[in-house]
This record gives C-alpha cells, structure tokens and sequence, in this order.
C-alpha cells in the first residue's frame, strides 16, 4: 500500500511512494551538520528514522537530500550559488515531520575527525573546519598543530548553536604537555567556546575538545553519544566585520546624529568608549539597540544613555543575561534636550572583532506573530487547533484576524479573531476523504478586514530545540510550519 505525497508552496511539488505503516520520524543529529558551497557529501542522520527511507527537504531550495540505500545516509549537493549560513532542513514522513534542524553552508575546506583518531592539522590548511562526533561518554577529541613562535590560532565550535546536546570545552596544550589555554563559553555563542592562542615558541601544540552534557545530568564527566555532533572551525585571523556605512567618527568628542540613525563602530583600543549626541523632546519614545553578536562580533555591548549634564538615566547589557547580549532599549525622554548614548564592550575589549551597529530609531506601532513548534499533524474526519500569539507593540490598536495558507484539498481552516489577551486559535478541519499530503504552511495576522496580502504580518515558528534554552541556535524560528496530512486507514 502506497500514499500520495505532496509539497506546495516556495518548495515546488513532488510525488513519493510511502509505506502505509510508519512512525512519525525524530532527527537527533546529522553528521556532518553542514558542508562547504560547491561539494557533494554523504551525512548520516540519527534518530526515529523508520521505514526508511524518510524524505528531506531544505528551506534553500538549492540543497538538495537525496536518500541513499543505506539507512540513515543522504548525498547532499550544495551549489557554488548557495552563500556561507544556516538553513533548516525537514524529514518527513507520512505520519508526520521532524522538527526542522540547523545545517552549516561553509565557505572553508573541510576535513572529518574519526573515531579515536588525533587529527594532525597543518597551519597551511588553515582556515578550515573539521566535522566530527563526540562518540562515547568520557571522549576528547585531539588535534595536533606545529606552530611557530607568536603563531596566532583562533579555535571556534559549533554544537549547541545546531542543537547538539553538549556544552562543550577547549583545552591547548604546550609541547611539554601543559595547559596553556582554556575557553568554555563564548560571547554569541551560547554554550559554545572560543579560544583564541598565540604560540610562545615553536613546537607542536596539542588543541582538545570536549564537552559536558546538555542539559546537564547528575554524573559530572564528559559526554558524548550518537548526537554529540559538532564543527570545530580553526583559522589565523581574528574575524574583521563588513559592517555598511556610516562609521563613528575620529576623535574623543560625542558625535551628533539625527534620528533615525544607523551608525557602524569598533572598540578600538581596547577599553575604548564610543558616544553619540542625539536630540529628543519630552514624551518621545526612542528605541536603541545595539548589534554586535546577531552580526557575527565577538563584543559584549553595553548601552548607557545620558542627559546634557553628564547623568546617567538609563543603562542596559543584555537582552537577557543568558541567552543574548545584545542590547534593545526602549526609553521615553522626560524633558526637551540633548542627550549622549555611550557604547562600549563590558570586558574592556578591543580589536577589529569588537564591532557593533548603533540604532536610534522612534518606532511605529506594529504587532509580532509567533506559534510554538510549528508541526501539525491532523487525521481524516478530524480537527486540530493551532494557537498563535499576536504581541502588540508602542501602542498598536484595532481588531485582528489570523489565517493560514497552504493547507491541501479538502483541509479548511477560516480565519479567526483574535482576543483581547492576544490570543488567537486557528481549526484545522481534514474531510473523511482527504488523501494523505505533507506541505509547508504558513500563518498570517492582519487588521479585520484587510484586503491587501502586502498588509499581513507572517507568522514566526520557533524552532529551537529543548537542548537550547541558554542561547540562540544558528537559526531560532521560521516563517513556515509544517502540515502532515493522514488518510483513512493509514
């Protein structure tokens, strides 16, 4: 017995024969968990991937997952077009989808670490990036380095930011067997670390890697296991950020700016302070936010905002202490005046990598639509209910309606208004005769009675996973969901 399935949307539309009688997949990990534009590759998935195969499919649409014969293998095929990031890749069957997964596009040669082996790495090689796996409980991986006096090596790891359940560790140790460096974790990387070393002398130098379990568990040891997935990128250089224009200017003395203002600075020396004077009348409301780890810099931003006089009237380091350190701002002017915003890096920090974008805006009304999770699953005959969230922001008012798009022949849903508390509950209805179907989705809220598709705001999914709750993944939500549709008698 065979299911039609079909994908619309942004994804165009194939057919498939599917086993009748399945289990709704789990993904754990995929290994590698990227690869470099221009390649062809073979991954290994791990998790509830019964009957084989499960299909994939990638929100770029230009990566392509084909199943091999061999169970839980793929061939992935990454364009030269496909620029370096993140994207989400789906498994599915036909009684359901897995939570979508980070994968890795890559612009350096990449290599694998196996099993038990010490990977022996040549500075010439760099920058590159090494695949592997953690494999088993207590597992430290070694990579060996011949270095010269004052050579510089920047060691950065990828693992909880896809999702791996590790917290992991950096260790460089000397040619004598000495610690010579350590890092845990790093600024915008959650729980991953970073480690930056420059060799004393020549000799060989002995880079290890670890990690803890995440979420942690009651036996303190390293961890490691089937999903203990990661990439350990190694270069010479620290990162120098292509932030656009303009920039702060030279000089000591605050510089004016009329808002909206967008300004690119850097911490440069270290300890330094970067102010900018701006005018507000009493009652605005001004937003400020500062970017530095959302765009690739290792700063740690904090924002203080000052009166004329040189008092401080508010001061902010992260969005959450945890989880991001950026920093978002809303903050209302009690008086006509001349103010500064001061921007600096907690630590003291400076360098090409401290970098920052300064934004002092006066925002408009608008709303955020979210859902949890973002795959659905509804059988024949039968309803389920979707719950989305509408937040209103600087005062938006009016009444609105949520919808969705993309649902399959004979499954309907009408749009719903949404409450006071801003709520909103969509039903999906599948009909007795609905044949089965896997389709991206999408969510949508907009003033009641709104005409004009340009006017609705999307919906956003979340879709970091129950091992991320101290960081930002790679990628943290999406404009799609996912819909599985289940017939009669399967």
């Amino acid at each position: 017995m065979s299911a039609r399935l079909f994908i619309a949307g942004g994804f165009g539309s194939i057919g498939v024969a599917l086993c009748a009688w399945s289990d709704q997949p789990k993904v754990d990990g995929i290994l590698p968990a990227g690869g470099k534009a221009g390649s062809s590759f073979e991954v290994a998935v791990t998790g509830t991937i019964e009957p084989w195969p499960l299909q994939a499919v990638c929100d770029d649409s230009r990566i392509t997952f084909a199943p091999s014969e061999k169970k839980g293998r793929y061939q992935v095929e990454v364009p030269p077009d496909v620029p370096p990031g993140a994207c989400l890749v789906r498994f599915f069957n036909k009684e359901g989808a897995t939570v979508p997964r980070n994968f890795v596009v890559g612009s350096f040669r990449e290599r694998a670490q196996v099993g038990k082996e010490v990977l022996m790495v040549a500075i010439e090689e760099l920058p590159l990036t090494v695949n592997g796996k953690l494999d088993s409980g207590g597992d430290v991986d070694r990579f060996v380095l011949e270095l010269g006096k004052d050579q510089l090596v920047v060691a950065e790891v990828a693992a909880y930011a896809f999702d791996s359940p590790l917290d992991p560790l950096l260790h460089m140790w000397g040619p004598r067997g000495e610690q010579l460096a350590f890092n845990h974790d790093a600024t915008r990387l959650g729980l991953d670390p970073r480690l930056v070393f420059r060799a004393p002398a020549a000799g060989k130098y002995e880079l290890h890697l670890s990690a803890f379990a995440y979420p942690p568990k009651a036996d303190i040891r390293f961890a490691g296991g089937s999903a203990s997935i990661y990439r350990l990128t190694l270069s010479e250089e620290l990162p120098t950020l292509h932030l656009g224009e303009p920039w702060e200017a030279n000089g000591e003395e605050p510089q004016a700016v009329a808002l909206p203002s967008i300004m690119s600075g850097t911490m440069e020396p270290a300890g330094d302070l970067d102010r900018y004077k701006f005018s507000a009348n009493k009652g605005d409301v001004l937003r400020l936010e500062v970017a530095a780890a959302a765009l690739g810099s290792w700063m740690d931003a904090v924002l203080v905002v000052r009166d004329s006089a040189g008092k401080e009237l508010k001061r902010m380091d992260d969005i959450d202490s945890k989880t991001q350190h950026d920093v978002v701002l809303d903050w209302t002017a009690l008086a006509d005046g001349e103010f500064t915003a001061e921007v600096f890096d907690l630590n003291g920090n400076g360098g090409s990598e401290i970098a920052y974008q300064l934004r002092i805006s006066k925002p408009a009304a608008h709303i955020k639509v979210s859902a949890s999770g973002g795959v659905y699953a509804v059988k024949a005959g039968e309803k389920i209910e979707v719950a989305v969230k509408v937040t209103r922001r600087y005062g938006h008012k009016g009444e609105l309606e949520v919808g969705i798009e993309g649902l399959p022949p004979k499954v309907s849903a009408a749009a719903v208004v949404v409450s006071e508390k801003g709520e909103a509950k969509l039903s999906l209805e599948a009909a007795e005769d609905v044949v089965s179907a896997n389709v991206p989705i999408t969510i949508w809220a907009r003033a009641k009675g709104e005409a004009d598709p340009a006017k609705r705001v999307s919906c956003r999914f979340e879709v970091k996973g129950a091992a991320s709750d101290v960081g930002d993944l790679l990628i943290n939500d999406s404009p799609r969901g996912w819909l599985t549709v289940i017939e009669k008698g399967k």
